[in-house]
């Protein structure tokens, strides 16, 4: 059940950084639908594919973004490189830790 739980979580979380990272190019850049969708995919699972530039034959489609919209194809391919799941966690999850320190009897003689 617990596999499940985060196979669902990884899937929403990845659905999520798409869904919000598509909308903000969108909305800065004003790019066609599916190369953005391209790029985000491509960046999200580390492909390293591109579309390719319209201005430039030599250069990636991030090279028409706006400098916004490069940091948020950055920003999809770290999360893709480290995980959803473990970005989800670090920044979810309290970080409360309590140490405690064994405690035995020594036995002399």
């Amino acid at each position: 059940m617990e596999q499940a739980f985060r196979s669902f979580t990884i899937i929403g979380l990845a659905g999520i950084t798409i869904l919000s990272a598509f909308f903000i190019i969108m909305i800065i850049d004003q790019p066609p639908p599916i190369k953005a969708l391209f790029e985000i995919f491509s960046a999200l699972g580390t492909v390293g594919l591109s579309l390719g530039s319209s201005l430039n034959n030599d250069c990636s489609f991030a090279f028409d973004l706006s400098f916004v919209g490069k940091l948020m194809i950055i920003l999809v391919m770290i999360i893709g490189r480290v995980g959803t799941l473990t970005i989800g966690s670090a920044l979810l999850r309290p970080h409360l830790i309590e140490y405690k320190y064994p405690t035995e009897e020594v036995v002399i003689g």
